[in-house]
């Protein structure tokens, strides 16, 4: 006895037959003669290993990033689809002709707003070449000593404009102030011209020079100024450009602008109409226009979907809340309900929600599966199975009985002495019972002829 004290028996068999009762409700006495009739067969507690499944249900999804909504980007008449449903289409290929008479004023604004853009950026070349040749000149004049060269001229043909001229127009009377400053002071040498004379001379040189100076800062500062003012004529129309090439990129579905698409359209004998191009690789899932039928702003006219990967989404329910362990990248299994022959198929974990969803009281888990053979749809119903390895104490699914919610084991505590053991029961598994509490490894069991033997006994008890 495990606890020291005596037993009254709940089945002792009265010639072999009759039990009598006993105060211990838990006390199972079981001849063996009772034994053989019921069919009793004893086992052992154990620790053991094994895959714990959970099955999560969940659908068939489109993976967000694999799959284009082709919107009608203004009121649109469809026209017509270049592409039959079900068929593959490439990213830039002709997916849909559509027309919209917002498109004619679309397009005479980008041929404008072209040119204007041309414009502004010649405008900016021709300065900044004018930069570059002043520049040319203000070096060759810094770098002449402090008597002027006089045979120095520029090419006639510089591009230098107004600034230019200024400079030169400035160095020019610094070179004759400076020549007349050289023949005074000859004169002076000689007698011929008082002193005075020279110190005019001199004055005058210096005032040359220093307006010189100013003309080269002045000519430096308004070509900057010029400068910066083309680069902001650019930017703008680059702004306005880039504003319509938008427009014109969602009337064609280009991710990026193709001129050479966008060209194509721009020489279309009507000049409302319009190719809308696929947005992605993939099929065309879905049209939701017939030709001719009118599509407002927004609304989705065709699907464009790359189901070569879907994504199968499940929701966890708090019972499967210890699997939130689970991180983005774990490999799991999946199977499609209807196609199990299949066998198991290979998932990987994208993400696990982050929140409560309030409707189902469950948490959002995503994974994504391959489907290059096609087989699979949008829409199908699945199963996440995600397998963990586990250890701990089982029994034989046959070991355990069940009495008014409640879970037993029979214990076997002597050759006809039997107990029943109140459990806790976790994961069942085909044939095997995961015990969480109540059980200890190396007990004896009953396996077989279970039933018999405890419904007896709490029969006996009423």
């Amino acid at each position: 006895m495990t606890d020291g004290q005596s037993r009254p028996e709940i089945l002792k068999p009265t010639n072999a037959e009759t039990p009598e009762r006993s105060d211990d409700p838990l006390a199972i006495h079981v001849s063996t003669g009772m034994r053989r009739a019921s069919g009793v067969r004893l086992g052992s507690v154990q620790v053991s290993e094994w895959n714990d499944d959970r099955l999560i249900p969940a659908k068939l999804e489109l993976d967000p990033a694999r799959h284009y909504a082709v919107t009608a980007p203004a009121d649109v008449i469809v026209e017509e689809l270049s592409r039959p449903l079900g068929q593959t289409i490439r990213r830039g290929e002709p997916l849909l002709e559509m027309s919209s008479s917002q498109l004619t004023t679309l397009r005479g604004g980008l041929s404008r707003q072209q040119l204007l853009t041309k414009k502004a950026k010649r405008s900016v070349e021709w300065h900044r070449e004018i930069e570059k040749r002043v520049n040319e000149i203000i070096e060759k004049i810094e770098a002449t000593s402090e008597m002027p060269s006089r045979d120095w001229l520029p090419p006639p043909s510089v591009q230098t404009a107004d600034y230019g001229a200024k400079i030169l127009s400035a160095y020019a009377k610094y070179w004759a102030a400076t020549q007349m400053s050289q023949i005074s002071e000859r004169a002076i040498n000689s007698g011929v011209m008082a002193e005075k004379a020279m110190i005019e001379r001199t004055t005058d040189r210096e005032g040359a020079r220093a307006i010189l100076r100013g003309a080269i800062e002045q000519s430096r500062f308004d070509i900057q100024q010029a400068i910066l003012a083309a680069e902001s004529d650019l930017a703008a129309a680059e702004g306005s450009l880039q504003s319509i090439q938008s427009d014109m990129r969602r009337y064609l579905g280009m991710k990026k602008w193709d001129e050479a698409l966008a060209s194509k359209p721009m020489n279309a004998l009507l000049p409302d109409r319009f190719i809308h191009y696929s947005p992605g690789d993939g099929i065309v899932l879905e049209r939701y226009f017939a030709n001719g039928e009118r599509a407002s702003t927004g609304e989705l006219v065709v699907l464009v979907a790359d189901i070569a990967s879907l994504w199968c989404v499940g929701d966890l329910r708090q019972r499967d809340w210890d699997l939130l362990q689970l991180n983005a990248g774990d490999a799991i299994e999946a199977e499609i309900v209807g196609l199990e022959s299949l066998g198991r198929i290979p998932a990987k974990i994208e993400m696990v929600g982050g929140t409560v969803q309030s409707a189902t009281g469950s948490i959002r888990l995503t994974a994504s599966i391959a489907n290059q053979e096609l087989r699979f749809r949008p829409g199908m119903i699945a199963r996440l199975i995600l397998t963990r390895h586990k250890r701990g104490i089982v029994v034989p699914t046959g070991a355990v009985f069940t009495n008014d919610s409640k879970d037993y084991l029979v214990r076997q505590d002597s050759e006809e002495e039997f107990r029943l053991i109140p459990i806790l029961v976790g994961r069942r598994q085909q044939a095997t019972v995961e015990i969480t509490e109540g059980a200890e490894a190396g007990w004896t069991i009953l396996v077989d002829g279970v039933f018999q033997i405890a419904s007896q006994a709490f029969l006996e008890k009423e």
